[in-house]
């Protein structure tokens, strides 16, 4: 079989399936500990990392546009981070809360 003749594409083939096993695996405890807003958070900040890295690693010229979208999506994930944060402070915490001032008075 020519896959067998070419030992590099066999490695790297094996390598890719581990990989990304390892990235799925890791997505269904995200969701699953976190939620999917949090997944959704993660998933854009990787997307966005990864094009400014391949920007800056390779040297590439973008347009104005690019770069205006590209702080765009920055600055919606760091609102939802904000968002999400700031409502996480508002919430009552349970041993703050006393149970029995709702209760019926006689």
């Amino acid at each position: 079989m020519l896959y067998f003749q070419n030992s590099d594409l066999v490695f790297n083939l094996i390598c890719y399936a581990i990989f990304t096993s390892i990235g799925q695996v890791f997505i269904y405890i995200l969701l699953e500990k976190y939620g999917p807003l949090t997944l959704s958070m993660v998933t854009g900040i990787r997307k966005i990392l990864s094009i400014a890295i391949s920007i800056v690693l390779f040297g590439k010229v973008i347009s104005l546009w690019k770069f205006m979208s590209l702080m765009l999506g920055s600055l919606v994930i760091v609102w939802e981070i904000y968002d999400k944060v700031k409502r996480h402070d508002e919430k009552p915490h349970t041993a703050d809360f006393d149970v029995d001032s709702n209760a019926k008075k006689d």
